[in-house]
Order: C-alpha cells, then sequence, then structure tokens
C-alpha cells in the first residue's frame, strides 16, 4: 500500500482493524475540510476490502467487478440519481471475485436531492458483504437522516508544519513564500497545495493587488482565469478578503501589500464584496452553469472600483 500521510496512518489502522474483525460497518462517511486525504483515506480503505492494497494509489481507475468509483459530472459536478441507482443494484449483487463489494462516493455533497433519497433507501437494508464509503468535506449539506445512517470518520488538520514536512516527504519543489503562499490560500490543505504545485499554479495575491491598484486589465484577468476557474478560485479569494478586513481591525495594514492596496475601501464595501464571492461560489456550486467569464468580470470590475484611480 502506497504511504499513507501520517495523520491518516492511525484512522486507517483502525478501520483495517475492524476489516480483518468483520466489524466495519457497511456505510462510512468519511469528513474533514477538504484536501487533508479524505478521499485517499477511502481510497486505501476500499483496496483493502477489496484485497488489492498495493493499488490503493489508483484504485479509482481499477477496472474491478467489485468496486465502483462516482465521482461528480456534467453542469454543476453534481452527482444524480442515475449513478446513485447504479450504487444501489451493484451493493445488491454477489461479490464476484472479491470477498467483498464497494463503492465510494467522493463528493457526497454534489448528490442531488433525487439522488440523496435513492441513496437512503439503499442504505435500508445493506446486503452482506458490501461496503459504501462516502466522501465529503461539505458535511452540513447532507441531510440528517443521511449522516445518522453511517458511521462517521472524521480526518482532522494537523499543524502547519507537520503538512509542509509531508509535502517534502513527496517530493514538492518550491520557495518558502510560494508554498506559504498557497498555505494561506488553500487553508493549509496538504492534497490541495500539492495539486496547485503540480499545476503550476501561482498564487493571486498578486493578480488581485495588480486590479485593486488600477496596475492590471480586470477584464483581462477575467478572460485568463475564466479558462480554469472553480470554486476554489473563488474560496482563496474570500479568504484574502477575510485576511485584510483582519489586518484592519488588528491595526496592521502597513504589513500586508493588498491591505495597503484597499486602504480607501470602506469596511462595508469589503464585506459586500465577500458576501458577493460567496454568492458566487454557492452558483458555481450548483445546477444553473452560469457564464463564469461573465461571473468573473462583475466580480473583478468591482474589486477595481473598491479604491479609486490614481
Amino acid at each position: 500500500m502506497t504511504q499513507l500521510p501520517p495523520w491518516l496512518t492511525p484512522i486507517y489502522t483502525d478501520l483495517a482493524t475492524a476489516v480483518d474483525a468483520g466489524r466495519l460497518p457497511h456505510a462510512l462517511l468519511i469528513h474533514g475540510p477538504g484536501g487533508w486525504g479524505e478521499t485517499t483515506l477511502a481510497a486505501a480503505l476500499a483496496a483493502r476490502l477489496i484485497e488489492r492494497p498495493n493499488e490503493a494509489a489508483n484504485i479509482a481507475a481499477v477496472a474491478h467487478p467489485d468496486l465502483r468509483w462516482i465521482v461528480p459530472e456534467g453542469a454543476g459536478e453534481q452527482i444524480k440519481i442515475e449513478a446513485v441507482r447504479d450504487v444501489g443494484e451493484f451493493i445488491a449483487r454477489t461479490p464476484q471475485i472479491a470477498p467483498r463489494k464497494v463503492a465510494v462516493i467522493t463528493s457526497a455533497d454534489a448528490m442531488n436531492p433525487y439522488a440523496t433519497n435513492a441513496l437512503l433507501k439503499t442504505l435500508e437494508e445493506p446486503p452482506p458483504n458490501s461496503y459504501l464509503i462516502l466522501v465529503s468535506d461539505g458535511l452540513r449539506d447532507l441531510l440528517p437522516t443521511l449522516r445518522s445512517r453511517c458511521r462517521l470518520i472524521a480526518v482532522q488538520p494537523v499543524d502547519i508544519e507537520a503538512a509542509t514536512a509531508w509535502l517534502s516527504s513527496v517530493g514538492a519543489r518550491a520557495t518558502s513564500e510560494h508554498l506559504a503562499a498557497l498555505a494561506f490560500e488553500y487553508g493549509g490543505a496538504p492534497e490541495r497545495i500539492l495539486a496547485a504545485l503540480e499545476r503550476d499554479e501561482s498564487p493571486i495575491e498578486d493578480a488581485l493587488t495588480a486590479v485593486a491598484s488600477h496596475r492590471a486589465d480586470a477584464l483581462a484577468l477575467a478572460d485568463t482565469w475564466a479558462k480554469d476557474a472553480t470554486v476554489g478560485l473563488i474560496e482563496r479569494w474570500m479568504r484574502y478578503v477575510v485576511r485584510v478586513m483582519d489586518r484592519r481591525r488588528t491595526n496592521r495594514v502597513d504589513s500586508d501589500p493588498l491591505a495597503r492596496t484597499l486602504v480607501q475601501a470602506t469596511d462595508r464595501a469589503l464585506f459586500e464584496q465577500w458576501e458577493a464571492l460567496a454568492h458566487d461560489r454557492q452558483l458555481l456550486r450548483g445546477t444553473t452553469n452560469p457564464n463564469v467569464r461573465l461571473l468573473l468580470e462583475t466580480r473583478l470590475l468591482a474589486w477595481r472600483d473598491l479604491t479609486p484611480p490614481t
């Protein structure tokens, strides 16, 4: 099995012990803030259940008759009822070559209401030797009735030093400044930081500062960002708004270039910007398939207008 991050090892060990003793619940919900290995843990457990531990790192791509791996897809990146019905039919069958069947539903909070109701029916009477593993970084978005039918497995963040040490151990290469900026933008989540480094991603602080100081074209930046805009981009932006407001509250504006740039913006305007970003995040998570470029244009023009041109 691929080496797990150290904060996941004790959780996995307990789950593996339960598997070997025949005490593992038939439905588990692995949850955490996202980017801390929630899906990695699910993959390791799924591989253990179908007795393919050496393939844990790539288990989602393994063609195996006793494994289903469900991810959001389509407009709004939903998990729809058809996918969940397929899981129900799969779970009802007898294992073919492994001793157990396992279905993993990642981003379980992306299930639409019809899919959730279908899953509840599957959970009512799980057949023997069948396991359902849900993964979510939005636990509050799941129905209480769904949560109550699963054993909750929490993945807790660790301190930034431990996360940074793990990044170094897997070969992440970046300057300390670059790493610190990405760590801030991604809430310290090491797997998200690693993915950003692998994409050769730059922190967005300089771009936000340039637009706010009228040194960069807001529309041009919207065009660039729209090519691969995600909910994550909006969340990174929201963290900077919160940090600017915190710098003001603690009289540390001079230590923050973005806060200095936005010094003429009112507290109310900054809060309204945060609320608008939160609304945009909800739109991107939803099923309406918004015009991402127009959404970013609107938000970046409003960001630019927080400060008067010099």
